[in-house]
């Protein structure tokens, strides 16, 4: 399989039909696979809640477009923030697990996310919900 730029612009068409504003292209066989790997396509009219992985370390990896990583405290505050583009000197970043941490989109972009298996959905305890 062949990762160029055509299959990229393919995944961010899919995006926008998504009521989400992103699309995911699997890599790994199924949800119980030991190796989560996938192309995530955004855009920046997606909302990606405050969340955490207890028991994963997850791995984004820019292949197009600029996003920003914010990592937070319980409360709600960012502890920082980590922009990843192409055209900066930031390519990919480890998040820990138990980490909270969220996506800003800034332009289309599309990452390569990398986490152990199995799939687990997130549960209600592992989104920040902020009050304003």
């Amino acid at each position: 399989m062949l990762i160029d730029d055509s299959f990229l612009d393919r995944l961010l068409r899919q995006a926008l039909l998504s009521d989400r504003y992103r699309y995911a292209y699997l890599l790994h066989k199924t949800p119980t696979s030991p190796s989560q790997r996938m192309f995530n396509a955004l855009l920046p009219q997606t909302r990606i809640p405050i969340h955490r992985h207890p028991n994963k370390d997850e791995t984004y990896v820019i292949v197009k477009g600029h996003i920003c990583v914010c990592f937070y405290n319980i409360d709600g505050s960012i502890i920082s923030s980590y922009e990843l583009s192409m055209a900066n000197h930031n390519k990919a970043i480890v998040i820990p697990q138990g980490q909270w941490h969220s996506v800003k989109v800034l332009e289309p972009s599309v990452i390569f996310e990398v986490c152990d298996g199995p799939y687990v959905p997130l549960n209600e305890l592992d989104i920040l919900e902020i009050r304003a």
